[in-house]
């Protein structure tokens, strides 16, 4: 019976040693997992951070463009406006000179019918 018992005791032995081996391998490979999704988190934070700045820049420059862009049509727009009222003002300069044109052709018109009506009464 006593070498039932040593053989059993040497049997638990090694189990004991192969369960801590292999918990110890568990622990290790644990400790191991969690450094490297600490890096992977680490990394993955950096990169975002990175992306964020990137994309913060990209959005500053297109407002800068725009408010650029819409300046430089808001002076277009502004010398159109200016031609618009020029163009106004010659059309009704234009057209009060074509009366005044008129008139005075009128006028003119009266006074050869005059004139002819004179010589004629005067021969």
């Amino acid at each position: 019976m006593d070498k039932i018992s040593i053989e059993l005791w040497v049997s638990i032995g090694i189990n004991l040693l192969t369960l801590a081996f292999f918990a110890g391998v568990f622990a290790a490979t644990q400790k191991q997992l969690k450094e490297n999704m600490k890096v992977f988190k680490d990394e993955f934070t950096k990169k975002i951070d990175e992306m964020k700045a990137d994309f913060s820049e990209r959005i500053k420059d297109l407002k800068n463009n725009f408010h650029e862009k819409f300046e430089t049509l808001e002076k277009k727009q502004d010398k159109h406006n200016n031609l618009i009222e020029r163009m106004a003002l010659a059309e009704a300069s234009t057209k009060s000179a074509h009366k005044r044109g008129d008139e005075l052709a009128e006028r003119v018109t009266e006074l050869e019918e005059k004139y002819y009506e004179h010589i004629a009464k005067g021969n």
